[in-house]
């Protein structure tokens, strides 16, 4: 009798690298409301993780969608105060101050 010779089988990890980092930077974002450098990352690995990881698919749409969250957020953010800052740099910091004599 013979035995059936075995071939070994490799797993090969599937890879998510991408997407979890672009997770973890939309949370971290939203958590503790960094600059906008840190969801514009966020945002490219969520999109590269979409693109080369089918495994990494649903922390990478979360990722994506929590890192532009964060980015309009921002953008609004500077839309509408840049205005005032400008004012502010333009007529003074206190402009009802009254002048002394």
């Amino acid at each position: 009798m013979t035995v059936p010779e075995q071939v070994p089988t490799v797993v090969v990890a599937e890879r998510k690298g991408a997407s979890i980092t672009s997770l973890v930077l939309g949370l971290v974002s939203i958590l503790l409301g960094f600059t906008i450098l840190i969801p514009m990352v966020g945002l490219a690995f969520g999109i590269l993780g979409l693109v080369q990881e089918p495994a990494g698919r649903g922390p990478a749409l979360a990722g994506v969608i929590l890192n532009s969250l964060t980015m309009i957020a921002w953008i609004l953010l500077i839309i509408i105060f840049l205005p005032f800052l400008i004012m502010a740099l333009i007529y003074g910091i206190a402009p009802n101050e009254s002048v002394p004599a």
